[in-house]
């Protein structure tokens, strides 16, 4: 096996699948801080060093830490406290226990040099004559802007609101976001020269151009409330998210009544129900047409809202709003049931006839989505996407009419605030380039960035035993719920000094392959484990096994067209040309087992393979896969295995030709028995004339041969082979 270094990101995954050990993780920061990003850092929409700042308060370098933090992120309060923290989901640590709570570390750094009264400003070059116009004081537009004004450009930002700072002024809810810790970051940002100009509205994009702006940047926020499309929209007491959001961070009162349903699953649907519960509301009902797991929704909110009392009615959709006198008087739903996946990935929901059912309520706060007002490109040359977003070039975030620039929600429609910032870094860079007129790219060079010194200390032994991570103190539930006061108290010092204790030091690890110990059995290149693609195999040939089939599960909703049974004892047969990987005269087989959604116990694996056993099959001596889980003394599964699952798992063996026939059949009646889905490929080599030597079996058998491709060599699921003897 190849590791491309350069690519890899430390996350250690191969080690876990390595059957030999043969791959370890080696590195050290000395020399080059920046010679590696560890996976938090490279999940990070802003590439924050979340490994390096974490070191620094883990040695009580708060300061240092800081300093770290804000070279690259302008508002670092805010985002401690509502960023949907993506780098937590690949933590290396939530493998052993709870992943880093790298968000809550970020914002005990920012939390400490607000309270200590450090400031970090970054260097700013000599003022350029250059002046740029950015419409909209949201996240993007301000990242934008710091990092235009750092380079000595000339910063007007125009803003419609009232506030500073788009939808985190009024958007998010102060028991998330306290107004005086965004106060403090934009007087951060504000201290680069940046000019603000509040309740001013443009109407027209090119009009700035005209005015001697030498480049423009659209950064509006997604302010518009999208509608469910049903009857009784227009009754009072309907409205949209943002809108009702927007009212009460302005300060301005919103009459809820006692009951309150909220349709949608994103955050601002859960934030519009804390929220209308803190206005007063004795019942709060979030209704949402899929199930919780698929709600967009950060999972820490949801699982607050719930404790806070808020219902939860999933698998449901609003079909009328229903009204008396004018106002709204109740919800009319359907159920439904959810069946084929859609392009995100979540399955599709289907409306249940019949399922009807109604609930009184006094408002209804509708929650599906919204959209940036762009009606300031009318009348210019600036193009729209099919999305209502301002149509831009992915890599640039430039549009059509040249100088013009687009970011965050006006781009790419709602996201959260991490990315809106990324996004707005990304047009700063392209505009920098633009004006210094050279190719336009969405990344500067951070060269000139301070060079903090980061040790290169591993974990002790003592620091990586399984410990859970350090809880955060919040307010009881009764003020809570009463109030706008902010849940999280934050960590002190000492605990933020003990969470980062438990970060297992990833920057400092890069993948390295022992080729003696590695045995090329290319379990780790093709269970696709490895998120960037670093692992390739090494060329070989006369392997004789088939290490190279893919198997494609079957769909337990669809009927066999073979075995006339849904889901189970499905047949695939493929045909493989890779020279010399099958002998002549020998047929290899590949049996997938595991249910989507499910998985497969050791045990029918186990099962299997003792069919197979019986059947004639020969299996690979001494894989190394079956030897680490194998007991050397019966050639059975361990114990321990046998009673674990797994997303699924794959039975290779070989047969002689003649010996096919009755193998599958003896395949098809124990996985009826074990009632498990099971999908099989096969691989033989061709005969000199093209033929395949086994279409003659698979058609008596009912089988039509689906030949593929000799370049099909990915599996793209997690890869076991097992040996069985013969009792």
């Amino acid at each position: 096996m190849i590791l491309d270094a350069e690519q890899c990101v430390g996350c250690a995954w191969c080690t876990l699948y390595c059957p030999v050990d043969a791959i370890s993780m080696k590195g050290s920061r000395e020399g080059d801080e920046r010679a590696l990003k560890a996976p938090c850092q490279a999940k990070c929409p802003v590439e924050l060093d979340c490994a390096g700042y974490i070191a620094l308060i883990k040695e009580g370098k708060f300061e240092d830490s800081f300093r770290l933090i804000r070279q690259r992120l302008p508002l670092p309060l805010t985002v401690g406290r509502v960023c949907h923290h993506p780098c937590e989901e690949i933590c290396r640590r939530g493998l052993m226990d709870d992943a880093i709570a790298i968000r809550n570390l970020k914002r005990a750094v920012a939390d400490f040099a607000l309270e200590n009264k450090i400031e970090y400003m970054p260097k700013v070059k000599p003022k350029k004559v250059e002046r740029v116009a950015i419409v909209g004081a949201g996240p993007a537009g301000l990242a934008a802007a710091h990092d235009l004004a750092k380079e000595g450009y000339q910063i007007t930002i125009f803003e419609a609101l009232p506030a500073v700072g788009g939808m985190m002024a009024v958007g998010i809810p102060a028991y998330r976001l306290p107004r005086e810790m965004l106060k403090a970051d934009l007087a951060w940002v504000k201290k680069l020269g940046i000019e603000i100009k509040l309740n001013t509205k443009i109407n027209d994009v090119g009009a700035l151009l005209r005015e001697g702006y030498r480049a423009v940047l659209i950064a509006v926020g997604a302010h518009q409330g999208t509608k469910i499309g049903v009857p009784g929209e227009d009754l009072n007491g309907v409205f949209d998210a943002i809108e009702f959001l927007r009212k009460v961070n302005l300060g301005q009162k919103v009459d809820v009544g006692n009951r309150v349903a909220v349709v949608g699953g994103g955050n601002s649907a859960i934030d519009a129900a804390k929220v209308a519960l803190r206005e007063g509301a004795k019942e709060v009902h979030v209704f949402y047409r899929r199930e919780k797991d698929d709600m967009p929704a950060i999972g820490d909110e949801v699982e607050e809202a719930e404790k806070e009392g808020i219902k939860l009615h999933l698998l449901t959709v609003p079909v009328r709003i229903m009204g008396k006198d004018g106002k709204v008087s109740g919800l009319e739903c359907v159920r439904t049931e959810l069946r084929e996946r859609d392009s995100s990935g979540r399955r599709r929901p289907y409306i249940i006839n019949g399922s009807e059912y109604s609930v009184s309520v006094d408002t209804v706060i509708q929650a599906i989505g919204q959209i940036p007002d762009i009606a300031l490109v009318k009348g210019s040359q600036v193009k729209t996407s099919r999305d209502g977003n301002v149509a831009v070039d992915p890599k640039t975030l430039a549009t059509d009419q040249k100088g013009i620039f687009a970011a965050g929600d006006a781009a790419t429609g709602g996201k959260s605030v991490i990315d809106a910032i990324a996004s707005g870094q990304m047009a700063a860079a392209s505009i920098i380039h633009y004006l210094q007129g050279k190719e336009l790219l969405p990344y500067l060079d951070r060269g000139d960035e301070e060079l903090i010194p980061i040790s290169s200390v591993q974990p002790t032994e003592a620091e990586l035993q399984e410990k859970a991570r350090v809880k955060m103190a919040e307010l009881g539930m009764k003020e809570r719920v009463s109030s706008f006061k902010e849940i999280l108290s934050g960590y002190t010092p000492q605990q933020a000094k003990q969470e980062a204790a438990r970060c297992v030091r990833c920057d400092l690890d890069v993948a390295r392959i022992d080729l003696v110990e590695c045995v090329e059995c290319d379990v780790c290149y093709r269970s696709d484990i490895c998120p960037v693609g670093a692992l390739h195999p090494i060329p070989s040939t006369e392997i004789g096994w088939p290490r190279v089939i893919r198997a494609v599960l079957s769909n337990p909703r669809v009927e066999s067209p073979d075995t006339r049974v849904p889901g189970r004892g499905t047949e695939e047969v493929k045909t493989n040309e890779v020279s010399g990987r099958i002998k002549p005269g020998f047929v290899g087989l590949a049996i997938e087992l595991g249910r989507p959604g499910t998985g497969t116990r050791f045990h029918d694996v186990q099962k299997v393979t003792q069919a197979m056993a019986e059947a004639g099959a020969m299996f690979e001596p001494e894989n190394p896969v079956t030897v680490w889980m194998t007991d050397r003394k019966t050639g059975r599964l361990r114990d321990d295995i046998l009673n674990e699952k797994s997303l699924t798992a794959i039975v290779e063996c070989a047969f002689p030709i003649d010996k096919l026939k009755p193998a599958i059949e003896k395949l098809r009646k124990v996985t009826e028995e074990l009632n498990t889905v099971c999908s099989v490929c096969s691989a033989v080599k061709l005969a000199p004339d093209g033929s395949v030597p086994t279409e003659p079996i698979f058609k008596e058998l009912g089988i039509t041969p689906r030949p593929n491709s000799k370049n099909n060599v990915g599996l793209g699921r997690p890869l076991f082979k097992f040996k069985e003897v013969s009792q």
